[in-house]
């Protein structure tokens, strides 16, 4: 089936062949439709839900049959995981799902609890939703697949650190590690992550980084500041995440967007704390 994929916005998963497409139909720039079957609007964050429903009014205009997904769209039906599709070319899940239930995630309801996938697409990039959860023997068997590519590995999901034992840590490093993701999505995590880097210690700053959920619950700007600076202390480069809750865009002031300026490059997150790799 030929599919055009409409996305509401760019980010750095977005697929980026001719049949992807970003945002409303530019008449005179329309890309052929004449051997498309089916226009997919594939909606990822809760606050694009919205313009997602736009773009499925204003493309069929052009194509009778336009359809609205993706994980953000409520009783979207399961469907195989097709690299490439809605997701960058390398990006893989081995996994789908996570067995925590944190307050402010929507994958379990989404997904479920965790299910361990028999068949996956290679990739270099895992975005497993809770990779450290799965058995060993599946965790050994991505890392075989991984090992068999030939390229720098990033985890980008977020690795548990409450699982980033001594000998997972090892095992991990069995494979070339370009980056990966821990987190600190509260103060009580920060404990759990200290551990998880000490075992990680001899990698290089550079590919620690760690989400640092901030605005969550009535957090302030300083309780955030305060947790991206003790994750920088532990050893790993902060990445801040502005809380979104389910529906409408929830808007933060200039000074939330400026923490999330410096702990979201490296480069000004290092620039910031006067480092020098």
């Amino acid at each position: 089936m030929a599919i055009l994929r409409v996305f509401p916005r760019r980010t750095s998963h977005t697929p980026t062949d001719d049949r992807a497409y970003i945002g409303l139909p530019v008449p005179g720039h329309v890309p052929p439709l004449d051997d498309i079957d089916q226009i997919h609007i594939s909606c990822t964050f809760t606050w694009d839900t919205r313009t997602a429903y736009e773009l499925q009014q204003a493309w069929s205009r052009y194509h009778p049959t336009v359809k609205v997904g993706g994980p953000a769209i409520p009783n979207t039906p399961p469907t195989a995981f097709v690299p490439g599709r809605y997701i960058k070319t390398g990006i893989t899940f081995t996994t789908r799902g996570c067995n925590n239930n944190c307050p402010w995630c929507l994958v379990p309801s989404r997904e479920g609890p965790l299910q361990e996938l028999s068949h996956y697409p290679l990739g270099h990039t895992i975005q497993d939703n809770n990779f450290l959860q799965a058995s060993r023997p599946h965790i050994e068997t991505a890392l075989t697949m991984l090992r068999s590519l030939g390229q720098q590995i990033s985890f980008v999901g977020g690795l548990d650190a409450r699982l980033l034992t001594a000998d997972i840590a090892d095992l991990l490093k069995t494979v070339p590690i370009r980056q990966l993701f821990l987190a600190a999505d509260t103060d009580a995590a920060l404990k759990p992550l200290e551990q998880a880097l000490y075992h990680l210690r001899d990698l290089p700053l550079r590919k620690k980084r760690c989400y640092v959920l901030c605005g969550f619950a009535g957090q302030t700007l300083d309780d955030a500041y305060a947790r991206c600076k003790a994750v920088w202390e532990l050893g790993a480069l902060p990445f801040a995440m502005l809380y979104r809750p389910p529906g409408p865009y929830t808007p933060y002031n200039k000074n939330w967007h400026a923490l999330r300026r410096i702990y979201s490059s490296p480069i000004r997150t290092m620039a910031y704390h006067d480092y020098r790799d």
